[in-house]
């Protein structure tokens, strides 16, 4: 299938800031033009018994040079589904999961030549899949004044792994040994979010002077989160401190991929003529060849001077070279960030020094990727949600380490909480990069909060998950765990929703479709597609007025030993305000609903249990409500409510008091193993320990303890 795409050729004129005190921000911006041409795949699922593909089409733009997609609505059922798009000019090729697509904010990669095979590929089982592309991204760089330091341009082609070219912007950047290896570059490259993607190993430009793109396989999207920047050109204040997604195609972080990286000085030197080099993506002119434009090139030559944290230097340059490193002629050791040409006006160009103080505190304190992080972890078989009381459930964690960083196999710890405090227990290595987590026994109906840790060789140590103990995974504890009412949402019985002085934005069954860009969640909690959220009309449509209210049925918990209500919850708020997301439960009515939690601003999904007999001391018919609203109307307001359950949670007697030997009958023979369990608890929730703990206050103290055990023995009076 074609899809033909009428190109309608568009060169802008190049705007570029000018100051008389500092010369040229140079940037080179690409001058495209957004073609919309709807193409839909239609819902298509694989029923067949191996991976394939089950949708496919070419998306052809006469006459472009290189092109992009954009997306503007993408499904991939159980991420066991990918997104292959494929050059039909050099073959090469990108794969997005879909959480590539949203590290891409719904577009593609760049990829040369008029026309791309585009495939949905799924493995059996995955799910209905759709991709709906709104159209591509097409066109030119144009090229933008030079500030030459003399009659000619002295740059000559280079190939420095370490430095990139940021599209669309068209600026520099280049790989820092920070904790991971992040990028700097000019504050003024990445305003409004001009900075979307960073290409290495960059090609020659045509003989025209068309920039051409590197296979995908060197293309790697900017993560917005990690972004901090000044953007004050005019005194030495303009740079930008961020960091990359993993490549989608290859799974390799830029540093992995080029191996190289500057180190940043801790102190500039004063300026005495000796040489610097800058490397950058500069444009080309008239006595050049057209080939070098746009394309890596590098020169050295005289730091001339230095004016507070601006540094000035006497080296050819042009738009494109905007956040080139500028670095001691001989080494690796960079000094500043280029920002400005003028040569031109005042005999040099310059740049913002990397003692700049913003920029240091920065570094200081990296967002996003650029927070450290050694280590990709993975779960064959899941995280657990449950976890026997009596110890020894078990599950294997996988450990990758990145950027070039190596595993202490000896250091990866188990921490968990019961409520009663952080414990720990080590590991068990499996073998090829591979731990068996094995807990311990805990106190059963509980929740239980955990999260482990790895060490590199070098010490420095990654949680997971990242945040801990901040933010943790979450299990129940017991012997057995029974669902009494479950709630996927791919249906909704007994489910109903009302609302109040509302705008817009009320709670509705829908698939999430977005980016997460307005705050809505970009999947569901439990993979099975449907979710309860708020505005699903479009994706701006949030929260106004309000409340919207979603009131679970009635479930019948009467009997239940120990009652639980399980939800997942995903609440944000943009301007972290008074509004929140509120959970209220009702005991046998449908009037008096208690208040369980008041919901702030939270990443992510989270996944929370209540017990419910610490709300009512009979359970009976339970329902749960959950409200949103924004009053006043002044933020981007979003929820969702993903897997509720009501679970009852069984506690099996798991010892009988004072009877520490455990041999079914309490008397002297318990003596000496009640005092060595006094002496030397083991683990809460082990046999002894229960059995020692005679007024059950998951404690052992011998003022409350002893006493009870000397009745249980001598009097037969046991708890």
């Amino acid at each position: 299938m074609k899809n033909l795409l009428k190109l309608e050729v568009l060169i802008a004129a190049l705007a570029i800031p000018l100051s008389t005190t500092s010369g040229l921000g140079q940037t080179a911006p690409i001058a495209s033009i957004e073609i919309a041409k709807p193409v839909d795949s239609g819902w298509v699922e694989n029923n067949g018994d191996a991976a394939g593909v089950v949708w496919s089409t070419r998306l052809e733009v006469p006459d472009a040079t290189w092109l992009r997609l954009r997306f503007s609505e993408v499904h991939l059922g159980q991420s066991a589904a990918l997104l292959r798009i494929t050059s039909v000019l050099d073959g090469h090729t990108q794969s997005m999961h879909a959480r590539h697509v949203r590290q891409w904010r719904n577009t593609s990669a760049y990829f040369n030549g008029n026309a791309v095979d585009f495939e949905l590929v799924a493995d059996p089982g995955s799910g209905p899949c759709r991709v709906q592309i709104a159209g591509a991204i097409v066109g030119t760089i144009a090229a933008s004044p030079r500030n030459i330091c003399g009659a000619t341009d002295d740059r000559v082609l280079s190939t420095d792994p370490r430095a990139g070219r940021i599209e669309p912007i068209g600026c520099t950047s280049w790989l820092i040994g920070d904790a991971n290896y992040c990028q700097l570059t000019a504050g003024h490259c990445v305003v409004a979010g001009n900075a979307e993607v960073i290409e290495f190993n960059v090609p020659i430009s045509t003989e025209s002077g068309a920039i051409v793109h590197p296979p995908p396989s060197d293309q790697y999207a900017v993560d917005l989160d990690s972004m901090q920047f000044s953007d004050d050109i005019e005194v030495g204040n303009d740079w930008a401190y961020f960091g990359v997604f993993e490549n989608s195609t290859t799974g390799l972080t830029a540093y992995e991929a080029q191996a190289d990286h500057f180190v940043l000085v801790e102190t500039v030197p004063a300026p005495v003529n000796q040489l610097l080099r800058k490397t950058g993506f500069g444009s080309t002119g008239a006595g050049v060849s057209p080939t070098f434009n746009l394309a890596q090139k590098t020169l050295a030559g005289p730091f001339t001077s230095q004016d507070g944290t601006r540094l000035k230097y006497v080296i050819d340059s042009s738009g494109g070279d905007s956040g080139s490193p500028m670095f001691l002629e001989g080494t690796n050791l960079a000094v500043a960030i280029h920002t400005n040409g003028g040569c031109a006006q005042t005999g040099t160009n310059s740049g913002t020094s990397i003692e700049n103080a913003g920029l240091q505190a920065a570094l200081a304190s990296p967002t996003g990727v650029c927070v450290p992080d050694y280590f990709e972890f993975g779960f064959p078989n899941g995280t657990p949600d449950f976890v026997n009381s009596a110890g020894g459930t078990t599950a294997r964690v996988s450990v990758i380490a990145r950027n070039l960083y190596e595993i202490d196999p000896t250091s990866g710890t188990l921490h968990y909480n019961a409520g009663d405090g952080w414990l720990s227990v080590p590991l068990q290595a499996a073998g090829s990069g591979e731990w068996d987590i094995v807990f311990p026994s805990v106190p059963c109906a509980r929740n239980l909060d955990y999260y482990l840790t790895f060490q590199t060789t070098t010490g420095a140590e990654s949680t997971n998950p990242m945040g801990a103990p901040g933010t943790t995974y979450n299990a129940l504890t017991g012997s057995s765990l029974a669902v009494i009412a479950e709630f996927d949402f791919e249906s909704a019985p007994g489910w109903f929703v009302s609302s109040q002085n509302l705008v817009s934005g009320a709670w509705a069954r829908a698939t999430p479709t977005g980016v997460g860009s307005f705050g809505e969640p970009p999947l569901d909690f439990d993979g099975s597609g449907q979710c309860f959220m708020t505005g699903t009309t479009f994706e701006g449509d949030d929260v106004d007025g309000g409340p919207t209210m979603l009131w679970s049925p009635a479930v019948t918990m009467a009997g239940a030993s120990n009652p639980v209500v399980q939800y997942a919850r995903w609440f944000t708020n943009s301007n972290l305000d008074g509004d929140r997301l509120t959970v209220e439960f009702a005991n046998n009515s449908i009037v008096n609903f208690v208040p369980i939690e008041s919901v702030a601003h939270t990443e992510g999904w989270r996944r929370v249990s209540q017990f419910v007999s610490d709300t009512f001391a009979s359970p009976g018919m339970i329902r749960a409500r959950f409200s949103v609203s924004d009053n006043p109307n002044n933020s981007r307001t979003e929820a969702a409510i993903d897997s509720v359950l009501f679970l009852d949670i069984t506690c099996d007697n798991v010892c009988l008091k004072g009877d520490v030997d455990a041999n079914g009958v309490v008397d002297g023979r318990d003596v000496s193993p009640f005092v060595t369990t006094l002496l030397n608890p083991p683990a809460m929730g082990a046999p002894a320990f229960c059995a020692t703990d005679m007024d059950s206050s998951d404690t052992l103290a011998a003022d409350v303890d002893v006493p009870l055990f000397i009745n249980c023995v001598l009097e037969a009076s046991c708890p």
